[in-house]
Order: C-alpha cells, then structure tokens, then sequence
C-alpha cells in the first residue's frame, strides 16, 4: 500500500482509485505506478518481468511519471462521451487542449498530462474486460504505443557491455539470448539484461538500457555453464530457474548506456557471424515488433519506420546463427574483444 492520496493527479481520481502501488524501473524509464486493483499490477509486471508491489512507491521527484490504472464501468461517460468505441479499435492520438494528449479504445482511455514534472499518465479500465488474457494483451499494445509517444522502444533482447562497447543481442525466445550473454559475461562482461531491454531517444540517438536484474535459465543452459547446478526456485511459468543476475556476473539494469553493435539471434546446426545491411536489420526489427504496434494513420506508421530504422543507424549489425557445441561462441568472444 502506498500514501496514495499525496500522489492524486488533478484529473478526477479517488483515493480507491490509487489504493495500490509501487515502483516500476522500466529499463532507465522510472515509474510509480498506482492502481484501483491488485490484478492490475500483477498483469503489468508479468508483461514485463518485474514485482511492481515489491518495491514501494518513491517521490514524485525522484519519478520520470506516474501512471495510475483505473477502474470505470462500461457505461461510464468516461467511455460513452463522443460515442462509443468498437473493441479493435486502432488507438489514435488526440489533443484536447496544450499539455494533455489523449488514446481511446473501446477498452482503455489514456490520458497523459505531459505539462507535469512527473508526467501523469492515466489509464482508465473499462470493467468488465473481456477476458484476463484479452486485457493483457491489449494493455500490452497500449503500452507499447504510449511508450513510442515518449520516444522509447521495449524490445526482446539482451544487452553486454565488454570493452567499453554495449553489444544488442536481439532475438525471440528460446534464441539463445541468456545463453549468449552468460557466456559473454564468464569472459568479462557486464550484463545490461538478458531478456528485454529499453530502447531511448535523447539529443538524436537511441541509447540502450536494461530491464531486468534477474536471470532465467533454462535447464540445459544451467547444465552447460554451471555443471555442478544452481540453488535457486524454478519459476512457475517456464520451468526456468530464476536468481539475481548480480549473484553470478556483473549486472548494470536500469542505466541508459551507448550502444555499438546489434546482433540478432536464433539457432542453427552451425555458428555463423554473418554482418548484414541497415536495410535488413531494419526489417528485422520490424518483424520483432510488428505484433503489438499498430499504427493508426499513414503519418505514424511513417514515424514509426523511420524511429526503427534509426535504432539501427551507425550500428554494426549482425546475423548470429548460433549452434549446439557452445564452445563455438569463444569465436564472438574474440570479435567482441578486437
């Protein structure tokens, strides 16, 4: 529980309204995050592998925003004013008046008050969703939207820095992301995040930073790089054993860094290190994100294209074709080295 009504934006909210709440440090992004429900919360921070409630509310200061997750039944005017929307909307961006930017589908309504030191970003739910997964789903999509708007990326991947360059290693799951970077990290790296990472605009360049401090292993890469087995609770959802980064490598989470080198992963019946073109590593980021934006006009599908190819831009850029002797990837240790 947090001291909730301290923290109550100017824009119509109630004490149950922010009756739960912790912090939420989305790569460098840092959020306090309040909510009329419990489930809330847990729905966020499985989306993106963090225990929000874990860790209590900060000042609003020491806050990039706080985003507040609100409950409203259907026929609220929250929802019926202008008329309603079908489910399967595409969320489209208005401006009501200078400062407040608003998204509206037919099963959230965001409301972001930029004009704040923090931003307030408010989301109202309309109860009752169609279904757990339904509203997981669609708070994911929303998510990734509001984030664009901030000019910020969340994509799967993993991230190492070793001299004194950061290499992204992009990837869907099971690529080998964890198994690349621990095996990165034995020979003198340090861990960014070995699952997702936040991608962030400033002064014209994306910088890179990490959103877990958490390791997950499956049983075969435990096995290969740690025979003798590790003590730590195998997490219910995968069957991978889940440990602090820190208690096995160097771990730098939630720090924004340069990033030099973008490889994308997947496995093979050989290694290979292939480089590639801005043009197809630009598509294959695409492919990595595709699923959850949808641009709802030409103009932002444009932004969005140009915002993907510039992750990209000035990078060196990669195919990591990855194989079953894992000795093999001693030859990307040595290019990561020179």
């Amino acid at each position: 529980m947090t001291d909730a009504p301290a923290r109550l934006p100017a824009f119509d909210l109630r004490p149950a309204d922010v009756a739960f709440g912790g912090f939420l440090p989305l790569g460098s992004w840092r959020l306090n995050v309040f909510a009329s429900r419990p489930a809330y919360l847990e729905t966020l921070g499985a989306l993106v592998r963090q225990d929000i409630p874990s860790r209590p509310a900060r000042p609003p200061h020491d806050v990039d925003a706080e985003l507040f997750l609100v409950e409203r039944a259907a026929d609220a005017p929250d929802f019926t004013a202008g008329g309603p929307l079908r489910d399967g909307s595409i969320a489209r961006w208005e401006h009501p008046r200078p400062g407040l930017r608003e998204l509206r589908t037919g099963r959230m309504r965001i409301s972001v008050l930029e004009d704040r030191a923090p931003a307030q970003i408010r989301v109202l739910v309309r109860e009752p969703q169609i279904s757990p997964r339904g509203f997981r789903d669609h708070l994911f999509e929303l998510l990734t939207k509001l984030l664009f708007s901030f000019d910020r990326f969340y994509v799967h991947a993993a991230a190492v820095e070793l001299n004194s360059k950061v290499s992204v290693f992009v990837g869907t799951g099971a690529a080998g992301k964890t198994t690349t970077s621990l095996w990165l990290a034995r020979a003198g790296a340090t861990i960014l995040s070995e699952d997702h990472v936040l991608f962030t605009r400033r002064a014209g360049t994306y910088l890179v930073s990490g959103c877990q401090e958490t390791l997950r292993l499956t049983p075969r890469t435990e096995q290969a790089l740690f025979p003798a087995g590790l003590d730590a609770p195998v997490h219910p959802g995968d069957g991978k054993k889940e440990l602090p980064a820190a208690r096995l490598v160097r771990s730098v989470p939630y720090r924004d860094f340069p990033y030099h080198r973008v490889f994308f992963n997947h496995l093979g019946d050989r290694f290979q290190i292939r480089p590639i073109s801005l043009g197809e590593a630009t598509t294959r980021l695409l492919y990595m994100t595709r699923g959850f934006f949808r641009a709802s006009d030409p103009a932002e599908l444009e932004r969005y294209l140009a915002a993907v190819a510039a992750l990209a831009e000035g990078r060196e850029t990669f195919d990591l074709q990855l194989a079953p002797e894992l000795e093999r990837l001693q030859a990307l240790t040595e290019l990561l080295r020179a």
